[in-house]
């Protein structure tokens, strides 16, 4: 059975000609083009051109930067349901870093080289997208042509403790790649029709099983190019015998730009994610599609001790995402998270703020984003707490710590962690996944393996 896109009807694509502004219909006369900001040649296509170029760096940094409320030019004729209002869109707001920067570049590039090669307007590329037809209808996967064999392995491990930003980083590079799926008209002799889909986003399953991740794989994309109107059967082949050979075919005839699963934790290691990561290494050996995976530091030790086809995942690059320690960078994180609430211009942030801050959160960012929504809210509730002209720190630390309660454990432990490096076994899989690279670096391979499997076991 092969992808019935009537079974997604309704679904609004943006169309376009793959021919662009400046290009002629004929892609036979293809030229090469240097990108800015990446390094050599290559080939300018359809999907290349929906993606655009690789951003300079302080493009990059402005296109992560995401300010969803703004500071008041007066509170005067504004009511606090207003306030209170706008303060729910608060964690949808995103500050960069330049690491955040550089590392959207390097995966904005990757796409980019991928996108080239895998164009669906060039004949030998055309024959092996229907050839998904027959995979589609339960066959065997079929073999990248020779020419893409450069894309296999393409990908990223980011990796990091819990509240350090990696799925913010991923919902803000999503939006500078491309959320809309496209249908691209080809041009050519036999003009056709072909999707396009920027990125796909999966959550790693609660559950830990292939069967799990299809299922999520299925909703995300019946989410992305479905509608009310979308037959509740779509892409139901998924969950048979072929399934994981039916899903990646999808994604090759989607011409997905970016494979994404997120979330996977401490909990992750007592389902069965050697499927989900032998999954992973199958997409990429077959569709050349590069691939992100998002994880805790457990799990990425766990990977670099993982035998077999998965054990590659770990070996194709991986970026780290720590928390910031105290110093200019998180103070200007403070300014930023500070001018999201719902105040007047002229309140300048309390100077002790951002240490009052760090030592509730330990730089996590999770945990700060809590405890300045808390102080916003009190500021909007209790007017008189700014009676002073200023914030007290005896107020700011009054808030923090009633409302930061649910956190007090896993705060505990990377207490006790920063001041002796030492954790329990009980703690460790239980909050190891605020924990850093350091708790798991020197766990000894065979010692980490028997507490894995005696937990799944438990």
């Amino acid at each position: 059975m092969e992808l019935n896109l009537a079974e997604l009807s309704g679904s609004p694509a943006r169309i376009v000609s793959s021919a662009g502004s400046n290009c002629a219909e004929n892609r036979d006369a293809q030229e090469l083009v240097l990108n800015s900001g990446a390094c050599g040649l290559f080939v300018e296509t359809a999907m290349t051109r929906q993606i655009g170029p690789v951003p300079s760096f302080q493009d990059a940094m402005n296109g992560l930067r995401f300010k969803v409320i703004s500071m008041l030019d007066t509170t005067g004729t504004v009511s606090s349901e207003y306030k209170l209002s706008a303060l729910t869109r608060f964690s949808s707001s995103y500050f960069p870093s330049s690491a955040n920067a550089w590392l959207a570049q390097k995966v904005i590039a990757m796409v980019r080289a991928s996108l080239s090669l895998r164009d669906p307007s060039q004949p030998r590329y055309s024959k092996f997208i229907h050839g998904q037809r027959d995979v589609m209808a339960g066959g065997e996967l079929k073999a990248m042509p020779s020419f893409l064999h450069s894309l296999q392995g393409a990908g990223l491990l980011l990796a990091g403790p819990t509240g350090a930003g990696k799925t913010s980083f991923i919902q803000r590079l999503r939006a500078c790649i491309g959320e809309e799926h496209t249908l691209i008209r080809l041009g050519g002799s036999a003009p056709a029709e072909m999707r396009f889909l920027p990125m796909l986003y999966v959550r790693w399953p609660d559950c830990g099983t292939l069967s799990g991740l299809l299922g999520n794989m299925r909703n995300a994309l019946i989410s992305e190019l479905g509608s009310a109107e979308t037959d509740a059967r779509a892409f139901s082949n998924f969950f048979g015998k072929r399934g994981q050979n039916i899903a990646i075919a999808t994604c090759i005839f989607l011409n997905l730009g970016l494979f994404v699963i997120d979330g996977a934790s401490i909990r992750s290691l007592r389902g069965e994610y050697r499927e989900i990561l032998n999954f992973v290494a199958t997409l990429q050996e077959f569709s050349g599609i590069p691939t992100i995976v998002s994880c805790t530091y457990p799990v990425a030790q766990a990977l670099t001790r993982l035998g077999g086809r998965g054990a590659n995942l770990s070996n194709v690059g991986a970026e780290y995402f720590d928390l910031i320690p105290a110093g200019n960078l998180w103070n200007r994180y403070c300014q930023f998270a500070w001018k999201l609430g719902q105040l007047d211009k002229s309140l300048e942030m309390p100077a002790h703020l951002p240490d009052c801050m760090w030592n509730a959160s330990l730089g996590n960012f999770r945990i700060a984003t809590h405890g300045f929504i808390a102080i916003h809210h009190a500021l909007i509730n209790t007017p008189n707490l700014w009676a002073s002209g200023t914030l007290s720190q005896d107020a700011i630390l009054g808030v923090l710590e009633l409302n930061l309660r649910a956190f007090a454990e896993p705060l505990k432990v990377m207490h006790q962690f920063g001041r002796d490096g030492s954790v329990s076994d009980a703690d460790l899989w239980t909050h190891g996944d605020y924990l850093p690279f350091e708790a798991f670096s020197g766990t000894p391979s065979c010692d980490f393996e028997n507490k894995r499997s005696h937990r799944r076991g438990a």
